[in-house]
């Protein structure tokens, strides 16, 4: 029996043949439906295991979100936003938030901004910041906060979930622009 081990997952095939022809020249599928193929989920790092737990969940519920609609709303502002971005941050990031608090000011333009978060590891050491999130949120207005652990793994569920809260959430916003917190626009 042939065995090979590739992330965690164990491969067999039968006697003399060869890894090529077991998987490269077989379907993902079919190789995905071989009862041979193993996954031994426990022995792969903790947030991958975390990830592989999670995936097919999608209804997280919202724990922060905007009071108006479609985000952080201008002064005077009357009409829905042309233009929303929604920016994906960690809980922990207050001082990158703030930053583009203060350089991407609407100036009157129906723009507004929503900052995508998870929850903090309760796990890691460091700073319980979900109080200081409530007190920014009610504040500034900006912040969309889901019940699921804020990990790199997640940057593509925050998009899953924003496109859902945008659609019952927005729906007059012409322009909606995902945007990582790192990036800056000028």
């Amino acid at each position: 029996v042939f065995a090979a081990e590739w992330h965690g997952v164990t491969f067999r095939s039968m006697k003399n043949s060869s890894f090529d022809d077991f998987l490269l020249k077989k379907s993902f599928s079919a190789v995905r439906s071989f009862d041979n193929v193993m996954y031994n989920v426990e022995e792969l790092p903790e947030r991958v295991q975390d990830f592989t737990r999670y995936m097919q969940r999608r209804d997280y519920p919202v724990l922060l979100q905007p009071g108006g609609e479609c985000g952080a709303q201008g002064k005077d502002e009357q009409e829905p936003p042309l233009l929303l971005f929604a920016i994906k941050t960690t809980p922990d990031n207050f001082n990158n938030r703030q930053a583009i608090r203060q350089t991407w000011d609407n100036g009157g333009a129906y723009v507004r901004r929503v900052f995508l978060l998870g929850k903090q590891n309760t796990k890691e050491p460091g700073v319980d910041v979900s109080e200081l999130l409530k007190l920014e949120s009610n504040f500034y207005g900006d912040i969309l906060q889901w019940d699921f652990e804020d990990t790199f793994f997640n940057l593509t569920l925050k998009d899953v979930l924003f496109w859902s809260w945008f659609s019952h959430s927005c729906k007059q916003t012409h322009f909606p622009q995902c945007r990582d917190v790192a990036l800056r626009v000028e």
